[in-house]
This record gives C-alpha cells, structure tokens and sequence, in this order.
C-alpha cells in the first residue's frame, strides 16, 4: 500500500524557475492536447504546482511544457504516459538559463 494518495484520473506538474528571469505564458499539456494548464508567469526562484487532469486521456503519450523567457519561446517535451493515464505521481521540470531537467515522482500503483 502507498504512503501517499493517489490520483488516478491525472498528475501534479511541478515548475522550478531557476533562473534569473520570469517565465511567462506557460502551457502544460499532453500531446493528445484533451486539457491545457495555463499560468501567465512564474518569478525568477519561484516555483509553482498544478494538477494536470488527464480523465479524458486515451492513448499514450508524452508531456508538453511551452513557455517564453527573455521574448524567446520554448517547448518541451518529454515523459510517457500509456492508455490515457499517467505512471508517475508527480512531474517536475526545473527550468533553468540553458536547459531544463524533468524528474518524475513515485511510479503509481493501481
């Protein structure tokens, strides 16, 4: 039995700004694009965390963060989810001047 609730129908996508400038119109979505986070901007060394619903998810897939520093528009795209459903309790990606990192939380148990 896990220690730590559940959520079976999505997962908690964490964002680390770790750098020295805001991030702003920040989308995070799968690509099946069935639900889409929006944030209007993230302060330098500020994080955020949302919950990414994926009830309607059907297939698999892969996660998406886009997002503009310093007028320049990123996209990112990595993970795997399978049958609409996530494996990982938790997304985090840490973005930081040059790249961004992306750690995956406890794999879920059904």
């Amino acid at each position: 039995m896990s220690c730590f609730p559940l959520k079976k129908d999505g997962t908690d996508i964490i964002i680390e700004n770790k750098t020295n400038s805001t991030l702003k119109n920040i989308t995070i979505t799968t690509s099946e694009m069935v639900r889409t986070i929006y944030v209007d901007s993230i302060d330098k060394e500020k994080s955020l965390t949302k919950f990414l619903s994926m009830k309607n998810n059907k297939t698999d897939g892969t996660y998406i963060i886009s997002y503009e520093i310093n007028d320049i528009t990123k996209q990112v795209k990595n993970g795997y989810y399978t049958n609409g459903g996530s494996l990982n309790s938790s997304i985090k990606f840490i973005i930081e001047k040059d790249t961004t990192l992306v750690k995956f939380g406890k794999m879920k148990i059904y």
